[in-house]
């Protein structure tokens, strides 16, 4: 299946795929406010119960260095 869908990306590997989809994203989502232009911003979530494990410090660390976003747990029975 992963390969079916890199031939039809036309990528070699899912990695080439990942660094091509950071650099456009690079790119076209930098903030330009500072020069007139627009800033970007998008927001989208992933919902995963404490009481299930929470997030790893790895996941934290990704989120923040990689996609410039927060992670945090929740309980969700305490929430509501």
């Amino acid at each position: 299946m992963l390969a079916q869908l890199l031939a039809f990306l036309g990528a070699p590997s899912a990695e080439e795929l990942v660094d091509f989809g950071h650099h456009i994203a690079d790119r076209v989502l930098a903030d330009r406010s500072g020069a007139g232009g627009p800033r970007v911003l998008f927001g989208g979530g992933v919902w995963i119960d404490a009481a299930h494990g929470g997030l790893t410090d790895a996941f934290r660390d990704v989120a923040a260095e990689v996609y410039m976003s927060e992670a945090t747990t929740v309980r969700f029975a305490e929430e509501v």
